[in-house]
């Protein structure tokens, strides 16, 4: 049985991640009109991947694993937001 290897995201891959993010909305905007356009969204992981260095599959872990981390320590989550 082969098994993948797991690339671990540099400090300058994440920050590359953070710092070009926003401009992909179709990945992490819900309000977003095209984004539940499956096409679209596979395009802007590809740039995201392209940009930031890392195979899809590393990169999509990296931004669950921030994501995550950012929802622990903020509180932020949806049922928070539909509280304020």
């Amino acid at each position: 049985m082969a098994t993948e290897t797991q690339v671990r995201a540099s400090e300058e891959q994440i920050e590359a991640l953070v710092d070009n993010l926003e401009s992909f909305p179709l990945i992490w905007n819900t309000n977003c009109e095209s984004y539940s356009d499956r096409s679209g969204t596979r395009a802007s992981w590809a740039s995201l991947c392209k940009i930031v260095g890392l195979p899809l599959k590393d990169l999509k872990r990296t931004y669950e694993t921030l994501r995550k981390r950012f929802r622990d320590v903020s509180g932020r989550s949806a049922t928070n937001a539909e509280i304020y």
